[in-house]
């Protein structure tokens, strides 16, 4: 669990707050490290999105890279 705040319904424990905000949005940066989606957008930016338990990529680049 990411804070204290209220939990969201995702199989990730973290807050609305935190899961609105995304990886690269928390206040601890070592989260956007861990739990960022690994895939990059077509400007060549990181993926802001969070990345689906036990793999490296959110659910939009899940099938992509496979």
């Amino acid at each position: 669990m990411f804070c204290d705040a209220k939990l969201s319904r995702q199989g990730r424990r973290m807050c609305f707050t935190c899961l609105n905000k995304g990886p690269y949005g928390h206040k601890n940066t070592d989260v956007a490290l861990i739990y960022a989606c690994s895939a990059t957008n077509y400007k060549g930016e990181p993926c802001k999105q969070w990345s689906m338990l036990g793999s490296a990529y959110c659910n939009a680049h899940k099938e992509a890279k496979e």
